[in-house]
């Protein structure tokens, strides 16, 4: 498994949860449960990074697919650089933290390829907390910038870790032990124009423009990746034999070509299955050696297709050694799930094959029940409720 492939995960006072634990992952994640459970506050709490400013913003995007576009505004000078920035009243954490005042944890472990990984413990403690001595309390304490009325973040790590060293974001490398980092709220906001994108998958497509750019990060320059692109979605269009991106309207769109058909067509015209399994396929490629949150993985796919595009899917994933986080709340996904690794090309991977069921308790908490593929397997065969509840 990659470095950045979690074997457990816990986090504590984020959004409905007080405390939701997962032990025992694998690459392969199906994550299930009723409406309203918490199944996609879970892949958000997912997105947490060791990068304090990365962790922000990732959990911030979260609240734009929601549509709360809660955010600075930023005012440019005449040479491009920002001379005031208004700050929203609204506290955007309000809808991240389940109390405002409390600290949010995340914990978890690790398997990094050089040696055993460890513990991490990521503390994101509200404003509320943080005091002038806190600010002044030495060389330990690194201040990693400031908000003009006050609203700052601290965060705390625990343990040791040793990610891959990132020149281009200067992250990552040894991490000292106990080490503590203070940071304004909207700070990954103001020392970037545009934020980047998210290893999150949500049941819509909220910008045709994504889809365009990831292939030209992806594919466009590869003919040996665009080549295996076409192969790989031939499962939803056989007769598929091109991509490529022009320009419509005065924006890119993502054309597909298909055989004895001179005529390129945008790929919303075939569909949402086609349009998201592109994406998906996309993201896989974008985030090798990481991990992925996709939300209802059978969105848009007919049951009949089902156990093929998940194949497909699994296939590319352990190709580039990315971890899947999905969730469903169908049987029938699950069903479909366990039979692609019944397969005889796919049972190598049983092990890796996890299943989480979110149930919520008398007291309204919720937990998480792990089963590993043979569990999964039983359950299904002798008609065990799988899908979560009460």
């Amino acid at each position: 498994m990659s470095n950045e492939h979690l074997t457990y995960f816990k986090v504590e006072n984020f959004k409905r949860f007080d405390s939701l634990e997962l032990t025992d992952i694998g690459q392969f994640n199906l994550i299930v449960g009723d409406n309203n459970v918490g199944k996609t506050s879970l892949l958000e709490a997912l997105l947490f990074d060791v990068d304090r400013k990365k962790c922000l913003s990732n959990l911030h995007q979260t609240l734009f697919l929601k549509g709360l576009n809660i955010k600075p505004i930023l005012i440019y000078g005449h040479r491009g650089e920002i001379v005031e920035i208004r700050y929203p009243d609204e506290n955007f954490l309000r809808y991240i933290f389940n109390e405002l005042h409390q600290t949010l944890i995340f914990t978890f472990n690790i398997v990094d390829k050089r040696d055993l990984g460890g513990t991490v413990s990521i503390e994101m403690i509200h404003s509320s907390q943080i005091t002038d001595d806190l600010l002044e309390s030495g060389p330990d304490v690194f201040f990693t910038g400031h908000t003009t009325d006050n609203r700052y973040l601290a965060f705390e790590s625990s343990g040791g870790y040793n990610f891959e060293y990132d020149e281009k974001t200067a992250s990552g490398g040894p991490a000292p032990i106990g080490i503590t980092e203070y940071a304004g709220l909207y700070e990954h906001i103001v020392n970037q124009e545009k934020e980047g994108g998210m290893p999150f998958i949500s049941t819509s497509i909220n910008n045709r423009d994504d889809l365009s750019k990831a292939y030209f990060e992806q594919v466009d320059l590869s003919r040996k990746e665009k080549k295996q692109l076409i192969e790989v979605m031939s499962f939803l269009l056989p007769e598929i034999e091109d991509f490529e991106v022009r320009k419509i309207a005065g924006e890119d769109q993502l054309l597909v070509g298909i055989k004895e058909r001179d005529e390129l067509m945008p790929i919303s015209t075939f569909g949402e299955s086609v349009t998201r399994a592109t994406q998906i396929m996309l993201e896989i490629s974008k985030y090798r050696g990481k991990r992925l949150m996709i939300d209802e993985i059978d969105t848009g796919i007919h049951y009949s297709r089902m156990k093929n595009f998940l194949k497909t899917v699994f296939q590319v994933a352990q190709k580039n050694d990315v971890q899947l986080f999905m969730t469903t709340h169908s049987r029938e996904c699950q069903q479909a799930f366990a039979e692609v690794f019944e397969e005889s090309d796919m049972a190598q991977y049983q092990e890796k094959v996890r299943q989480f069921t979110l149930v919520e308790k008398q007291d309204g908490q919720v937990a998480a029940i792990t089963r590993n593929f043979g569990q999964l397997e039983f359950a299904l065969q002798t008609d065990n409720e799988t899908r979560g509840g009460r």
